[in-house]
């Protein structure tokens, strides 16, 4: 997958959670937390949106951190976040503070309001703690529920922390590769899109230089919006050799999960119209305010809207809306198994039930 996207809504579980759960059966949120804050396998940054992304990948954040430092926090945005506060003597204030104390939540900084309030209010403490963590100086230490720790990112992250960052070159080379090893087959504009890390010209002169080298292939796509395509795909031999064998299970995805996070190839490959309607409102949504995707190996076959009931430790599932030809026997079978691995998942000790839709 490369990254998981991490998100606060907790309806269900949370994003990243859920998207593990899909791939492992029997997953459980503790070994994510492991691999984060005890082993540092991983860090947190940022790639579209927050993300949790494997320590080997660091050096390829730095020029992130380089780009995020060059931009002037005097936006309108910044500003209305910093309170009036010189941007510069602020980040000193907050930097020393973070050093001497660190680590610390937002809520933890002296500038931070004493008056209660929600922790992700955006007083003028967290704005500089959030610049920082986007420049690389500070990096997430862990979380307390969903509140962030900064600490100083050589403190987090020594040994990734000293790595030299990549040359431009090599910069376009991993970002390319990286993609289209997760992608498979891709367009310039797909490969750019992933991490959102290079401009699109660069992506395709990568795209020309490896199909002259002959590292990828050129390909003609055909896709299912009537449009023909020019792309690039991992050479045959090696991509049939990365193909696992479909499964016959039912797989049900977080609205935040890598595979659909491009709506617009999901529709132009898979034939498959996604909306996560969270910030729809309610008389406009289609389908529900957490409405997830099913699939079933290279098809997406329906999608529901589960709600935990923490009260009575059960899912309620709004749904199923099936594809065009699906919803069988068997699709109702398969579909009711993916439940209840997700109710083991989450520990629902009364399992789940359909409600109306």
């Amino acid at each position: 997958m490369g990254f998981l996207q991490v998100d606060s809504i907790n309806v269900l579980e949370r994003a990243h959670h859920l998207t593990l759960h899909s791939r492992f059966d029997g997953y459980r949120p503790a070994t994510l937390k492991t691999l984060l804050e005890r082993d540092r396998r991983l860090f947190e940054h940022w790639t579209h949106d927050a993300s949790v992304i494997p320590i080997e990948f660091y050096p390829f954040w730095k020029p992130r951190f380089t780009a995020h430092a060059s931009r002037p926090i005097k936006t309108a945005w910044w500003v209305k976040r910093l309170g009036g506060r010189d941007p510069e003597e602020l980040l000193r204030e907050v930097r020393a503070e973070v050093r001497t104390r660190g680590p610390l939540r937002a809520r933890d900084v002296a500038l931070a309001p004493t008056s209660a309030g929600s922790w992700w209010n955006w007083h003028p403490g967290k704005a500089a703690l959030e610049h920082l963590w986007r420049t690389g100086e500070l990096a997430i230490e862990g979380r307390e529920g969903f509140e962030k720790r900064y600490d100083l990112a050589d403190r987090v992250h020594p040994d990734a922390a000293r790595t030299v960052g990549p040359t431009t070159a090599e910069f376009v080379e991993w970002s390319c590769v990286s993609a289209l090893e997760r992608l498979g087959v891709a367009t310039p504009t797909e490969l750019a899109a992933f991490w959102r890390s290079i401009p699109l010209e660069d992506a395709r002169e990568w795209c020309r230089d490896a199909c002259r080298s002959g590292r990828v292939e050129r390909v003609s796509l055909d896709d299912l919006d009537g449009r023909r395509r020019a792309g690039v795909a991992i050479p045959e031999a090696r991509r049939w050799a990365r193909m696992e064998p479909w499964s016959d299970e039912f797989r049900i995805l977080c609205p935040f999960d890598p595979v659909i996070r491009d709506r617009r190839r999901l529709e132009r490959r898979f034939d498959f119209a996604y909306r996560f309607e969270a910030f729809v409102p309610a008389h406009r949504r289609a389908y529900g305010y957490y409405v997830m995707p099913v699939l079933h190996g290279d098809r997406f076959v329906a999608r529901v809207d589960p709600r935990y009931d923490r009260p009575n430790r059960r899912i309620d599932v709004r749904g199923p809306w099936w594809e065009s030809g699906r919803g069988g026997r068997e699709d109702r079978r398969r579909i009711a198994r993916a439940l209840d691995r997700l109710s083991r998942c989450l520990e629902a000790r009364e399992g789940w039930r359909w409600i109306e839709s």
